[in-house]
Order: C-alpha cells, then structure tokens, then sequence
C-alpha cells in the first residue's frame, strides 16, 4: 500500500463509516441527484471510482444492469461486499485507478 492507500485503510479501521455516506444528508441527497440523473438514461454499465463503503453503489445497481466499483480501501470494500451481497449485477474490488 501507498502513503496514500495506508491513509484511507486507516481512515475505515478507525471508523467504518467516517465521512458518514450512510447518514449525511448531504452525501445522501447527492446520492439522488446522481440516481435521478442516470435513471431515464438506463444505463447498462456503470463505473463507480471511490465507491468507499458501497452506499451509492447499492444504489446504482437498482438501475444498471451492471456496476463495477472500486475503492483502495480493503476495509472499505468489505463493508461495499456486504452493503451489496444480495445484488447479482455488482463487481466490487480493492483497486485504485492511479
């Protein structure tokens, strides 16, 4: 892991939730406006960067036929695996795109 990476893992082992993506009502209505942006579009494929704990992912995939997401926490991913374990058309890996 990076400098990078490491700052982020540590971020998630400290608190599994700590920008608050599940509870914000800021993140939470962002979260909407992206969904009801895609919606008319029904898109087939969507790449999800930085997809932390997996809140706006599960989202997504409501609405895609397929999500691909990635985060560079594995701590992180977990949580994203568990928040989407019962949705077929999701792919969550630990990866960073840099």
């Amino acid at each position: 892991m990076n400098i990078n990476a490491d700052f982020f893992e540590n971020m998630y082992q400290k608190d599994p939730d700590p920008w608050r993506f599940a509870s914000n009502t800021y993140e939470l209505n962002r979260y909407q406006r992206i969904c009801d942006v895609i919606t008319p579009q029904k898109p087939r494929y969507v790449f999800e960067a930085g997809c932390s704990i997996g809140i706006l992912t599960k989202q997504l995939a409501l609405l895609a036929e397929f999500v691909d997401a990635i985060d560079i926490s594995p701590t992180a991913i977990s949580i994203a695996k568990r928040q989407c374990d019962t949705l077929s058309n999701t792919q969550i890996h630990c990866h960073s795109i840099a």
